[in-house]
C-alpha cells in the first residue's frame, strides 16, 4: 500500500500518472508498471485520462486523491473504530450522568466509519455542547467550583474572566473524552 500512496503522490500536477513514475517508483520494467497501474484503477484509486506525447496518463480519482494526501499513519480495522466509538460513547454517558457539569455534550459520527472499509484513517466525532438548565443557586455553586480549578493565566485572560467556568467545564470534558485525565470527574 505504501508503494500505491507514493505512485499516487508523484502525480504530475497532482492530477496525473504515467509509466514513467509507476517505473521510478517501483523500479520496474513497464510492463510490470503497466499492469500496477490497470490494478490500482481496478481498485479505484486512478481513471483513464488522456495521451500525452503518445503516453498514456491515468487520472487520480477521489479515492486516489484521499490516499495520496492521507498521512502515512497506521490505519485501523473496523474493530478498532467500534472499540473507540463504544469508548466514547461510554464516557459521553458518564459525563451526562455527572450532576456536577455544567453542560451535556451529543456525540455526532461523520466521515468513513459510517461506512463499511477494510481499514480507516481514523473516526470523526463532532461534539455539541447543552448548557444544563439549573437554578440560580446550583449553577453558581458549580461555576465557583469549575473557577477554582482554573489555571492562573486562564483566570487572568478576558476569555477566562468572562466565560471561566463554561471554559473549565469544556476543557475537562474534552480531556476526559481524550481519555487525557480523569481526575476531574474523580474529584467531584
Amino acid at each position: 500500500m505504501e508503494l500505491v500512496q507514493t505512485i499516487l503522490r508523484s502525480a504530475v500536477n497532482g492530477r496525473s500518472v504515467g509509466l514513467e513514475e509507476a517505473i521510478r517508483v517501483l523500479d520496474c520494467d513497464a510492463h510490470h508498471a503497466n499492469r500496477v497501474l490497470r490494478q490500482m484503477a481496478e481498485a479505484g484509486y486512478l481513471e483513464p485520462a488522456d495521451i500525452l506525447d503518445g503516453l498514456f496518463y491515468w487520472q487520480l480519482t477521489p479515492n486516489g486523491t484521499r490516499l495520496a494526501t492521507e498521512s502515512k499513519r497506521k490505519r485501523i480495522g473496523r474493530d478498532k473504530v467500534q472499540t473507540i466509538i463504544s469508548e466514547l460513547l461510554a464516557r459521553a454517558k458518564v459525563i451526562n450522568s455527572d450532576p456536577n457539569r455544567l453542560q451535556r455534550i451529543t456525540l455526532k459520527l461523520f466521515g468513513s466509519a459510517l461506512e463499511e472499509h477494510d481499514d480507516y484513517g481514523d473516526v470523526d466525532v463532532s461534539i455539541a455542547y447543552v448548557r444544563r438548565q439549573l437554578s440560580d443557586i446550583e449553577r453558581e455553586r458549580l461555576e465557583n467550583r469549575l473557577k477554582a480549578r482554573q489555571s492562573k493565566s486562564d483566570r487572568q485572560s478576558f476569555h477566562g474572566r468572562l466565560m471561566g467556568a463554561e471554559r473549565q467545564d469544556t476543557r475537562e470534558i474534552m480531556a476526559f473524552l481524550k481519555k487525557r485525565s480523569a481526575t476531574s470527574f474523580a474529584h467531584e
